[in-house]
């Protein structure tokens, strides 16, 4: 603490690496694809549970009743890479929670009453597959 305060007054000069701020950026778009597709494949009960989004990776974690079969899982694959190759423009805002738009969804579950049985993860390193945005 006796070291920080000999910083105050101090000038300092921030800034941000865009080569690794971009990298987390198309995982933290690549969580929001992956997202839509376990919903379509598996349910609309699938809820996010916990992410990582970092330059060289990302995690999505989820609750479903079973393991993810593998055509599910390729089916998923496929729909996450045809909407990254679709290259759509990816516009951001921010709102009130209550005046969110119709059809969104909190980031986490509120009530984990009904959560299910297994607990799964999904794990890609989708930043090679993805356009720089």
């Amino acid at each position: 603490a006796a070291f920080l305060d000999t910083l105050v007054g101090t000038s300092v000069e921030a800034g941000v690496n865009m080569i690794h701020r971009r990298a987390i950026q198309r995982h933290h778009t690549a969580t929001h694809l992956l997202h839509f597709a376990l919903r379509r494949v598996i349910g609309t009960h699938v809820r996010q549970a916990g992410s990582l989004n970092a330059p060289d990776r990302m995690r999505f974690d989820f609750a479903h009743f079973e393991a993810v079969t593998p055509a599910q899982l390729r089916e998923i694959e496929a729909i996450v890479n045809a909407r990254i190759l679709d290259n759509a423009e990816v516009k951001g805002y921010e709102t009130d929670f209550d005046a969110k738009p119709k059809g969104t969804l909190p980031s986490l579950a509120k009530n984990t009453a009904n959560a299910c049985a297994s607990s799964t993860s999904v794990a890609t390193a989708a930043s090679s597959a993805a356009a720089p945005m």
